[in-house]
Formats: structure tokens, C-alpha cells, sequence
């Protein structure tokens, strides 16, 4: 057996190993340091921000007198004839429709519960407070109806009402709305429009601004153009928006100009208005006055969703590539050819890959994948006297 003295000395000989391991570790991590990261593909927009205003062709409906109810929804498209309202003879036409609107709701709404009881609704709820909170936060109200509907919806569908008691409500609701219209022809006149266009109940007094009105306007102009005097109806219901296009100014520096003036198209994102991009063409880059260019652009995409909007903001993608991330400091140059390249590690090894630097972002190079680095290898940030074949573990 060993004795104690022997046994204090086998504890003492392991602790000194161990501390002597350790603080040769730490040297070695001092003078010969080795760090990595990970490559990860990603997809990377460089966009710039502009602010500009929305001009289409649009006509103001008025001139149809008082005690007008709109039958017409939010960005619905209308024929030439067809009607957009209903005029009341008396208050009783006008507490008949009232009636009719909420049952119409209550039975869309009962709709909506039975078309989605079968599949899956998930991703409707915040969709819906979406759309909710951006028509707050532009002010649009008017499709609160539509939108607080779209929210309730849900909260609806999570009753205990089974399908055949919403089918058997939903039966009673439409043989009551057929009652109700079957009352109203004796006491209501239909208002029809005189050409086809896409209904908006918003209207702003800027309506008279025509897409042809923006031809060679300097900065100057377009802002005195968009926000000077209105023209205001008392007896205005709203506006029809024709054509399939919508146009977009915008006021941008010198220098952005230049840079926007390189190509024909460009894919836009319209945050506040509607998730996703749309393709912009570029109809003119004005000259530079005092700095400033006026650019227009036209989009024959999302016209419903820019129905009620005048001002907004933009950001157009002028650059976008899939790469893989690599930090700055992984990546040098060859001072002899200029070409770029980083050391990956294989093995116990560091190994040279060239590669194409697609962009910079966020304080890091993506490179363009290739036979010599691809996602998941493990590139050298911080290593001493690195060269091709090293051992570094």
C-alpha cells in the first residue's frame, strides 16, 4: 500500500501537471491563436430609400346629391354603368340599408369561419392585424368594416358554434338581406358611373394630377404641384382610379440619380403599404437642379393597395445577391495578382481557397460559392503566419 507521504505526492505531481497544462494551453492560445466561423449562404438587397408621391388617373365622383349610401367596396372594380350606390327617398331607405350592411357583414364573416373550418388558418390572424394597424397608421379608414371583420374572424371561429348552426344562421341571414332588397326597389335609385375604374372612397383634393401632368417638371414643381392648392368637393362619395398603372415621383439627390438612372427596371418594397416587392420601370430621370432630380417610375402591379395613398416611401433594391458570408477579416489579397482569398480549415490543416467577392454588407464580404468553398466549411478569421497546407490543430 502507499503511504500517506507517497499519496501526497501523486496528489501534488497531478495538480502541477493539470496547472502546467493549462497555463500552456493559454500560451499557446496567445501566441498561436485560432479562431473560425462557419460559412452561411444568404440573399442580401442593397436598397436605397426614396420619398415620393402616387399620381393615377382618377375622377372624382360628386354631384349626386345628399342621403347617398355606397354600395361599391374598397377597391372594387366597376364597369361603365354599373352601379357604385343607392339613393334613399326616404329615412326609412336609409334605416333599411343600415340594417342591411350589418347583416351583410355578420354573414360574410360567418363565410369567411366556414371556408377556412376545413384547411388551415394559420398565418390569417396576423395577417389580418396587419393590414389592420397599417391602414391606422396611413390613416385609411376606409375599410375599417372590412379589416375589423378580417380580425374578429378569428376570434369568431374559435366558438363552440358547430357547422350546421353557422350553416342554418348563415341561411337565415341571406333569406333576411333578400327581404330587405326586395323592400328597397320601391324607395331607393340606383347610381351608376359613367366609365370603368377601381372605387376608393378616399379622396384627397389631388385628384386633378394626371400622369401627364409630371412630364419634365423640376423638384420644384413636383412638390409645388403635389402639395399646393386642392380641389375639394362638398358632395364628393368618393373616386374611381382607371388603367392598370400607377405611377410613383420621386425627389432624389444628384447622386442618386446617376446611380438610378443605370437601368430600366427596379424591384421596389413599399413597407407601410403591402408585403413584397413590385417591379418599378423607370419612365425619366429629370436633370439636376440645385442638387435634386425629379425620377418617375411606373408600376402596373398592386394598384388596389395604393388606392387611398398620396405620400410614401420607398426602397428600391439597386443590388441583390446570394452569397456566403464571410467576416472582412478573413479575407486577403494576393499582393502579386490581386486576387482574393481565404483559408479554410480541413483536417489539421489550413487550406487556400480563392474566391469572388460578390459585395460587402453589414461588415461582412459575400462570396460567390464555388468548387473551392462552399456553406458549412470553416473559414480562418485569426491565425498566425498562415500559409497553404499548414498545420494549425
Amino acid at each position: 500500500m502507499f503511504s500517506e507521504k507517497a499519496m501526497r505526492v501523486a496528489i501534488y505531481a497531478i495538480f502541477l501537471a493539470v496547472v502546467l497544462y493549462i497555463g500552456y494551453f493559454l500560451y499557446d492560445a496567445q501566441v498561436h491563436p485560432l479562431r473560425t466561423v462557419l460559412t452561411v449562404e444568404h440573399a442580401v438587397d442593397t436598397t436605397m430609400t426614396v420619398e415620393g408621391w402616387v399620381v393615377r388617373e382618377e375622377s372624382v365622383l360628386a354631384g349626386f346629391g345628399s342621403d347617398v349610401t355606397i354600395t361599391a367596396g374598397e377597391g372594387e372594380k366597376l364597369s361603365a354603368g354599373e352601379a357604385f350606390a343607392l339613393r334613399f327617398l326616404g329615412e326609412e331607405g336609409m334605416e333599411r340599408i343600415s340594417q342591411r350592411n350589418t347583416l351583410q357583414l355578420r354573414a360574410d364573416q360567418i363565410r369567411e369561419v366556414l371556408s377556412s373550418s376545413g384547411g388551415s388558418t394559420a398565418g390569417r390572424p396576423l395577417r389580418a392585424a396587419t393590414e389592420l394597424a397599417r391602414a391606422v397608421a396611413r390613416r385609411d379608414l376606409s375599410a375599417l368594416d372590412e379589416l375589423t371583420l378580417a380580425v374578429s374572424t378569428y376570434v369568431f371561429s374559435g366558438s363552440s358554434s358547430d357547422e350546421e348552426t353557422l350553416r342554418a344562421t348563415l341561411a337565415e341571414l341571406e333569406s333576411e338581406i333578400a327581404q330587405l332588397d326586395a323592400q328597397a326597389e320601391a324607395d331607393t335609385i340606383s347610381l351608376c358611373t359613367d366609365r370603368a375604374g377601381l372605387y376608393s372612397s378616399v379622396t384627397d383634393g389631388y385628384e386633378f394630377v394626371a400622369p401627364g401632368d409630371l412630364e419634365g417638371l423640376s423638384p420644384e414643381e413636383l412638390r409645388a404641384l403635389v402639395t399646393g392648392g386642392k380641389v375639394l368637393y362638398s358632395d364628393a362619395v368618393g373616386k374611381l382610379v382607371g388603367g392598370v398603372r400607377w405611377y410613383y415621383a420621386a425627389i432624389v439627390s444628384e447622386a442618386e440619380a446617376k446611380a438610378i438612372a443605370g437601368r430600366e427596371e427596379y424591384k421596389a418594397y413599399f413597407p407601410l403599404l403591402f408585403d413584397g416587392a413590385v417591379t418599378m420601370r423607370v419612365e425619366s430621370v429629370g436633370p439636376s437642379m440645385n442638387g435634386e432630380s425629379v425620377v418617375i417610375f411606373s408600376c402596373d402591379g398592386q394598384m388596389a393597395r395604393v388606392l387611398s395613398c398620396r405620400q410614401a416611401e420607398a426602397e428600391l433594391v439597386m443590388e441583390s445577391y446570394v452569397g456566403l458570408r464571410v467576416p472582412v477579416e478573413a479575407v486577403h489579397i494576393d499582393s502579386d495578382t490581386g486576387q482574393k482569398y481565404v483559408y479554410v480549415l480541413e483536417g489539421l490543416q489550413a487550406r487556400r481557397r480563392d474566391v469572388e467577392v460578390l459585395g460587402e454588407h453589414g461588415g461582412a464580404y459575400y462570396v460567390a460559392r464555388s468548387s473551392g468553398i462552399r456553406e458549412g466549411m470553416e473559414v480562418i478569421t485569426v491565425a498566425n503566419d498562415l500559409y497553404d497546407g499548414k498545420v494549425v490543430q
